[in-house]
């Protein structure tokens, strides 16, 4: 996952309520037990949420298959936003982990619910 990273050359955001480094999460995605990770990547003004499927010890991933799957894309400037009354902007999308019934719990007003999105355990803010 690193090289990929460095190869695509990201930078990895934090907003602007960040308290630690964030927007990195290493998390069971596509199954119960797999070590998989989400990141986000700026690079040359575009962000995009990328995800590592690495498998499980039952199904690993063969290191060939290292490339992420993108999940969103935005340009920067779509992600700033005004964060106090001086007006100075900050970078808005962050990414945390959230459990099964956090991401049954956002899906809940959505109709008809994304294919496949309760396998994503994030919470995309």
């Amino acid at each position: 996952m690193q090289t990929q990273l460095e190869l695509r050359g990201c930078l990895i955001p934090q907003t602007y309520e960040a308290h630690r480094p964030e927007n990195v999460v290493h998390a069971s995605l596509q199954e119960r037990g797999s070590s998989d990770w989400a990141v986000l990547c700026s690079v040359r003004g575009m962000v995009s949420l990328l995800v590592f499927f690495t498998g499980s010890p039952a199904r690993p991933v063969s290191p060939s298959a290292g490339q992420p799957f993108v999940l969103a894309s935005a340009p920067e400037t779509e992600r700033l936003q005004a964060h106090d009354p001086s007006g100075v902007l900050g970078f808005n999308w962050g990414i945390d982990p959230a459990t099964p019934q956090r991401v049954a719990d956002a899906q809940a007003g959505m109709d008809p619910h994304p294919p496949g999105w309760t396998t994503m355990r994030l919470a995309i803010r």
